[in-house]
């Protein structure tokens, strides 16, 4: 996914974004959807909620004409790591979360529902106790984020031989 996103960003015009992300911070952003992917489901699957096909069509479309469709395919790669072949992914996934916002606060404003979204994921992603490679940091429940790592693949040890 990562090099979906890298060849994309490289293709890109120059200007099309401010500032490429760096390599660490598409692992990070791709690591993250990939776990509030896994929540939502599993959330949703709980709720009862759904989208169909038309659905994410349509809002992506609708997407598309409010903003501009390069604007949002430039923006979703360099913001959120999202390759020209995961769009509509995204867009489900961003449809799913406002869907079960409104079947947990039905009649709540935007904001009540929003802060219902995030207390109902997060007891979620503490239910399945998430846990990630130490190199992309800690799940952080409460943020519904990776807090950062260290970034090292892995920590060298002395070699030893077997004379000692």
């Amino acid at each position: 996914m990562v090099s979906e996103v890298e060849l994309q960003i490289e293709q890109m015009p120059a200007g099309a974004i401010a500032e490429p992300p760096s390599l660490v911070d598409l692992n990070t952003m791709v690591v993250n959807r990939l776990i509030l992917d896994l929540v939502l489901a599993k959330s949703v699957q709980r709720n009862g909620v759904s989208v169909s096909a038309a659905d994410v069509v349509q809002f992506r479309d609708g997407v598309y004409a409010k903003y501009g469709k390069d604007v949002i395919i430039n923006q979703l790669a360099a913001q959120n790591a999202v390759s020209l072949g995961r769009i509509d992914d995204f867009m489900r996934t961003v449809l799913l979360e406002q869907k079960l916002g409104q079947a947990l606060v039905p009649k709540g404003t935007e904001d009540e529902q929003t802060a219902a979204l995030v207390e109902a994921l997060g007891a979620m992603s503490r239910e399945m106790d998430i846990r990630v490679s130490p190199r992309f940091g800690e799940w952080n429940p409460n943020r519904l984020q990776l807090d950062a790592g260290d970034n090292l693949l892995s920590l060298l040890e002395p070699v030893t031989t077997s004379a000692g």
